[in-house]
């Protein structure tokens, strides 16, 4: 009995060897059908064209950027209040 367990065992994992084996190279012939660097690249791009676009915008909207930034911290200050209030309360 012990024997048998022990082949079924054995042909479980050279099965799943064999699987894994057939995984990275379906993998690798995908990988190669994808040009990485290209898409790298593009993202990239795509970066800073949003980043640049991000700067313009927030250039253009600078006073209500800041009173935004104003009110969020102090909608920060009051959770951080309220947070440490709960705690207190607990201990």
């Amino acid at each position: 009995m012990e024997t048998e367990n022990k082949t079924t065992a054995e042909q479980l994992l050279q099965n799943l060897g064999k699987k894994i084996d057939e995984l990275i190279e379906k993998g690798k012939e995908k990988a190669e059908e994808i040009d990485v660097d290209q898409h790298v690249e593009d993202l990239k791009d795509g970066i800073n064209t949003l980043s640049k676009e991000f700067e313009n915008f927030t250039e253009k909207h600078k006073d209500q950027f800041q009173e935004v930034g104003g009110h969020l911290e102090k909608a920060v200050h009051e959770m951080k209040n309220v947070i440490e209030n709960l705690f207190t309360k607990k201990n």
